[in-house]
C-alpha cells in the first residue's frame, strides 16, 4: 500500500515538473515572438531647414530623394541672416531626404515630423502632425523634410497623427 502511494506521488511530482518546464518553454517562445515580430525600431533623422518647394512643383511624385539632382528639381535653398539661417547641408553620398508637401493654402498651416520608425518588414513609417491656424492674406505650400542615413532603405509611408 505504501509502495502504491509512493509510486503515485512520484508520478504526480514528475508530471507536475514536466508540465511546468513545458509551460516555461511556451512562455519564453511567446515572449521571443513578441519582441522579434511586432517591434518597430526608431530611425534617427534631422529636420531639413531653410528650403522651399519650387512654384513649378504641383505635387510630389516621390517622397524620398536619394540624389541632389532629384532634390533640386523640387526644392530650393532659402537662406536667411544669422547662423540659424543657413540651409541644412545634405551629403547625398551618405544621406537621403524624405519630404511631405501639402497643397497651396491661405490658412496658416504647420506640418512637423513626430517620429520615424522601421517596421519588421523593413518599411519606414514617418508620423507627422498638422496644426492649422487663421486665414492669411497670402498662400503657402506647407511642407517638411527630414534627412536620414542612406542605409535606411524600405518603402516610405507617411502617417498623420491627430
Amino acid at each position: 500500500m505504501i509502495k502504491k502511494i509512493f509510486t503515485i506521488s512520484t508520478a504526480f511530482i514528475l508530471l507536475s515538473c514536466m508540465n511546468n518546464a513545458q509551460q516555461e518553454s511556451q512562455n519564453k517562445n511567446k515572449e521571443l515572438q513578441k519582441t522579434t515580430s511586432t517591434k518597430a525600431t526608431d530611425v534617427s533623422y534631422k529636420p531639413l531647414n531653410n528650403y522651399f518647394v519650387k512654384n513649378t512643383v504641383t505635387e510630389l511624385k516621390e517622397n524620398r530623394f536619394d540624389s541632389e539632382e532629384k532634390f533640386n528639381e523640387v526644392f530650393g535653398a532659402a537662406p536667411v541672416m544669422g547662423e540659424q539661417g543657413k540651409p541644412t547641408t545634405i551629403d547625398f553620398s551618405k544621406e537621403s531626404v524624405i519630404a511631405f508637401v501639402l497643397p497651396e493654402t491661405d490658412i496658416e498651416t504647420k506640418v512637423e515630423p513626430i517620429s520615424l520608425t522601421k517596421d519588421t518588414q523593413g518599411n519606414l513609417n514617418l508620423n507627422y502632425k498638422i496644426t492649422k491656424g487663421n486665414k492669411q492674406s497670402f498662400t503657402t505650400r506647407p511642407n517638411f523634410a527630414v534627412v536620414i542615413n542612406k542605409d535606411e532603405t524600405g518603402k516610405v509611408s507617411l502617417n498623420e497623427v491627430k
